[in-house]
């Protein structure tokens, strides 16, 4: 927020801006969302491009690997399939959501086995459990 915009007030604004150039969004489609001009999105992409040269780089380096290869490779080292003519939108977004899943899921897996034993199931970013009365 203070980088793009100069207000930390605006993080709001700067999270859908991170999403959308993270997604491949166009000025075009950030405009109509952000409900903003098309003019004054293409500032604010450019300027978070600038702002963050190596994001920029990073993104453009996992673009570059799954068009050619189908896939790209988590910060842990798993492999996650993407179609290689959707890689501008969705190799990023495989990264970003695969590597929060893994750390999501070393830290179920250290969790001790009395919480681990009342796991019922994984709901995106949560865990449901089941926890006897005299535990809640």
């Amino acid at each position: 927020a203070i980088r793009v915009f100069t207000d930390p007030a605006r993080r709001k604004d700067a999270k859908a801006l991170v999403h959308a150039a993270n997604y491949g969004m166009g000025a075009t489609t950030f405009a109509n969302n952000a409900g903003i001009s098309i003019d004054k999105a293409e500032v604010q992409l450019a300027t978070l491009r600038e702002e963050f040269p190596q994001l920029e780089m990073f993104k453009n380096q996992l673009r570059h690997t799954a068009t050619n290869s189908g896939h790209i490779t988590t910060g842990f080292g798993r492999r996650v399939a993407v179609s290689p003519d959707r890689a501008y939108t969705l190799a990023p977004a495989a990264y970003g959501q695969g590597t929060t899943r893994d750390v999501f899921i070393q830290g179920v897996l250290a969790l001790p086995d009395y919480i681990a034993s009342m796991i019922r199931i994984f709901v995106h970013d949560e865990i449901v459990l089941s926890v006897p009365p005299e535990r809640a």
